[in-house]
């Protein structure tokens, strides 16, 4: 529960004219020791383990909804300086998918747009892309909706797999009904075609595939990919029937949330937070062949 909490860290996160945010002293710097007061105990890096779970849970809520907020208010001064339709957000925080729906919804841009790898690792791309453009006079690449830029990951072995697991090779045109029924009967697919992704996101060439149906389904796969139980899998929806399941589209790389539909919610159970919003990838109908 963020209310826990809230009212306390929005003390310390002060927001203000012209964009500005403050963090009270010390806790902006780089200072790390000072401990922080909450329910009349001193939290600090050494023993924030040892607090009670639903209260570490609390104060990670907080810090999200203060952080979302703060973000969000830069990015209206931002809209308001510069009447910008779109807004391009880059940089680690733009990893929180989280922050990204409600600056998708709240910040004033009618646009946003995050690449797939938004960290350090997109740098390197954002500065060749200005070079090619800005530089060189190139004309724009087209907006990515897909990042199949890795290798290709070549033959699979077969031989070698874990327990329990079936290779089903040379399946042909039978490959998408095939595994549509394995779906459908709750198995869990390892899922891999065409070239690796770029990025933190497996989006359809590294992915596993499961029914997002039952909420079973999901303690299943936490339990394989050894995934703590508050953190649920994504949905993959193509991108014309999104809205039909979300209160809104998503995006091609699964870097926002979007609010599940309540008449869809049992639906998904699978792939649903606790606040009632999943972080939906959205597929371009070009692109249904990978899936």
């Amino acid at each position: 529960d963020p209310q826990r909490y809230g009212t306390h860290i929005r003390e310390l996160v002060r927001l203000g004219d012209e964009g500005e945010v403050r963090i009270d002293h010390p806790w902006g710097s780089a200072d790390d020791s000072t401990p922080l007061l909450l329910d009349g105990r001193a939290w600090t890096a050494e023993n924030v383990a040892e607090q009670p779970e639903h209260k570490r849970a609390d104060l990670a809520a907080a810090v999200q909804e203060v952080f979302a907020e703060s973000v969000v208010h830069i990015a209206r001064h931002l809209q308001r300086l510069t009447r910008a339709s779109a807004l391009v957000f880059s940089g680690g925080c733009a990893l929180n998918s989280h922050l990204n729906g409600q600056l998708a919804t709240d910040s004033g841009f009618d646009t946003l747009f995050v690449a797939p790898a938004p960290h350090d690792a997109g740098t390197a791309v954002g500065a060749a892309l200005y070079g090619w453009h800005y530089q060189l006079g190139q004309e724009r690449v087209p907006v990515p909706t897909d990042a199949a830029w890795g290798p290709d990951p070549g033959a699979l072995p077969t031989t070698s797999r874990p327990s329990g697991y079936h290779a089903l090779p040379h399946l042909g045109l039978g490959l998408a009904p095939t595994v549509a029924a394995l779906l459908a009967e709750h198995r869990i697919v390892g899922w891999v075609q065409g070239q690796l992704e770029f990025g933190p996101r497996a989006l359809g060439h590294r992915s596993i595939l499961a029914h997002p149906g039952h909420a079973a389904t999901r303690d299943r796969l936490n339990a394989i990919k050894k995934r703590a139980a508050y953190r649920p899998f994504a949905p993959a929806v193509l991108a014309e029937h999104a809205t039909e399941w979300f209160m809104s589209a998503g995006d091609p790389f699964m870097n926002r949330v979007a609010t599940v539909r309540r008449c869809r919610a049992d639906r998904v159970a699978a792939v649903t937070h606790h606040d009632g919003t999943a972080r939906v990838q959205s597929v371009a109908a070009d692109h249904q062949g990978l899936r």
